[in-house]
């Protein structure tokens, strides 16, 4: 997937930003692009805020042709994969629509055709992940910006391990205690996030992980 980063530097922190995604912001509202190929599956996290974050809302902005999308699939994540959303040629609409895409949450999207989706909405302040004891869950940050797991709020807890995909998971990476995060040339951060990517992370800890970490829009 080409991916690009650009961003109003009076609006949003430049230095939290880099090349991933196209990044358009003025005041707290903007857009993001993420470009894709076709008959490809993507592991996203919805970086803006809509009217009401439901597949229909969020996906709404489809490049060229909307019939080319038909066939195209999200699917979300309550505790396992939920049923998934469809992108119906013709009528040109997500059916059933419905899945919560609220920022920070991950999401599986197949693209049918290559093009670009546009995410139009706020910028939020606040990224607030709740991840369940001893369970999987799909995951992301909640800001349009690139960079480490830690710098995003998940600073990790022994034994974490979180999954990245990229037309398949990669080795992932474990949180040691003391260390940080450790995989295959990851630094102690954790591996840097592209703009929107969603992330599948196992909450390795016997109680339910909170993780609230605050952004500042200049």
């Amino acid at each position: 997937m080409r991916t690009k980063a650009l961003i109003c530097a009076a609006v949003l922190s430049a230095s939290l930003f880099s090349t991933f995604a196209q990044v358009y912001s003025l005041n707290v509202v903007g857009y993001v692009n993420k470009t894709v190929a076709a008959n490809s599956w993507y592991l996203w996290s919805n970086p803006l805020k809509t009217t009401n974050d439901t597949t229909a809302t969020v996906l709404a902005g489809l490049s060229g042709t909307l019939d080319n999308w038909g066939d195209s699939l999200v699917y979300g994540w309550n505790g396992g994969f939920t049923d998934a959303d469809t992108f119906v040629a013709g009528l040109n609409q997500w059916i059933p629509g419905t899945i919560d895409l609220s920022p920070g949450k991950g999401f599986f999207f197949f693209a049918k055709t290559a093009g670009t989706v546009t995410y139009v909405g706020e910028v939020v302040t606040t990224n607030d992940v709740i991840l369940p004891a001893n369970a999987w869950t799909l995951t992301g940050s909640a800001f349009p910006i690139s960079a480490d797991l830690q710098t995003l709020g998940f600073t990790g807890n022994a034994l974490d391990f979180v999954y990245r995909f990229n037309n398949g998971y990669n080795d992932g990476d474990t949180f040691v205690t003391d260390v940080g995060w450790v995989g295959t040339g990851t630094p102690p951060g954790g591996p840097v996030l592209d703009v929107g990517e969603g992330i599948f992370y196992q909450n390795a800890q016997g109680t339910q992980t909170h993780y609230v970490k605050s952004f500042t829009i200049n």
